[in-house]
């Protein structure tokens, strides 16, 4: 269910809803099949992120992760103490991707990766310790015992946004059918 937050972000214009408005937009299109206050501010923080990585693609990751994570507390705060939860879960993820003191595969594993939360703090992590390689990425995203595929398919959406195409490898696409029209839809 997390992944339908990636719509709701690359949804965002400014012109037209505020930030408040589209995070909002983003749990709510959770809270439809997943009612637990964990998936749909999971979700909240993910339409933060990738709706502030269409308009500044080239920021900071870490940067608009931790700014996410004010505007969670601030928008969702007085109602769900979830909130705080999971964005002490995201800072920690943040604080351990920063010391390189333990092996990924050892942190996805910890992370366990079952529900909305510890996905987004996998994808999260995966991101930032990858500097900025896509396919090294993709290996910590994907190697784990958790919910691998979402995982995966978050972090693939974040890195396409901050990388772009050219960063994908090619074997990544040459096996896929039909690869020209994927690309032609991307």
């Amino acid at each position: 269910a997390l992944t339908t937050a990636i719509g709701v972000g690359l949804f965002y214009n400014p012109d037209r809803m505020d930030q408040q408005e589209v995070d909002r937009l983003g749990a709510e299109a959770v809270a439809l099949t997943h009612g637990s206050p964990t998936a749909f501010l999971s979700a909240a923080v993910l339409t933060h992120i990738i709706s502030r990585l269409v308009r500044f693609p080239r920021a900071s990751f870490k940067k608009i992760v931790l700014e996410a994570l004010e505007a969670l507390k601030e928008q969702f705060g007085h109602q769900y103490s979830q909130a705080y939860d999971l964005a002490a879960m995201i800072r920690n993820v943040v604080t351990i991707a920063e010391a390189h003191a333990i092996r990924p595969v050892d942190v996805m594993e910890r992370l366990q990766c079952t529900n909305a939360a510890q996905v987004l703090c996998g994808a999260i992590y995966a991101c930032l310790v990858s500097g900025g390689d896509f396919d090294r990425a993709m290996v910590i995203a994907v190697n784990h015992s958790g919910r691998s595929a979402a995982v995966g398919a978050i972090a693939g959406a974040i890195l396409g946004i901050r990388l772009g195409e050219e960063a994908l490898p090619e074997f990544y696409i040459e096996c896929l059918e039909p690869a020209e029209t994927l690309r032609e839809l991307a």
